[in-house]
């Protein structure tokens, strides 16, 4: 499992994104092996420093990545290493959920429907099977629609997370990942490192 991350302090003064690439080792420390600065954020400089990485260590391949969900690392990650699964690191998928439901678009909703959603997010993560989870995932929404009494929440799942449910959900998860559900190995890294 490679954990990949940018940080967007203290480099990004001088306009500059750091990526680091971190394994973790014997003792459960998430170490850096490669990092990546790059001027320009996209698709095509990610996969540019990727394709760099790989030609100078021919024989890495990784067999799973854990990524916060940024697109441009998604892409790129598809495009170099077409076999690799990716993950999506479960605390990124909460929170980002999480801040869509306390804006304006996402209706401002109270702690108490938030926690219905949260729980609900949790519910689905939890299916072992892409069957259970799409059985699960109807009935949630058809009970957050009648919880939250919109279906403002439940559109917005179905766009943005549902048809992705293979990189958050347990199901997508059926191979050795170390047991890894969160990038906090390379988010980790990355505060030791501003701090």
């Amino acid at each position: 499992m490679v954990f990949m991350d940018a940080s967007y302090k203290g480099l990004t003064s001088y306009g500059y994104a750091l990526y680091a690439l971190v394994l973790v080792n014997q003792t459960g420390r998430g170490v850096p092996f490669a990092y990546l600065i790059m001027s320009q954020e996209s698709s095509a400089i990610v996969e540019l420093c990727l394709n760099m990485l790989c030609s100078r260590n021919p024989n890495f391949y990784p067999r799973s990545v854990m990524i916060d969900r940024d697109l441009k690392e998604l892409n790129a990650i598809r495009e170099v290493f077409p076999k690799t699964k990716v993950l999506l690191c479960w605390f990124h998928v909460l929170q980002a959920v999480h801040r869509w439901v306390t804006s304006r678009d996402g209706g401002n909703l109270s702690p108490d429907k938030r926690h219905v959603v949260i729980h609900a997010m949790t519910s689905m993560k939890a299916c072992m099977t892409e069957e259970d989870f799409v059985t699960v995932s109807t009935s949630v929404c058809n009970d957050l629609d009648a919880q939250l009494g919109s279906n403002r929440v439940t559109t917005y799942l179905k766009v943005h997370w549902l048809p992705h449910a293979a990189l958050w959900a347990n199901f997508g998860r059926l191979f050795e990942h170390n047991n890894s559900d969160t990038n906090n190995k390379a988010e980790r890294f990355f505060l030791a490192l501003k701090y």
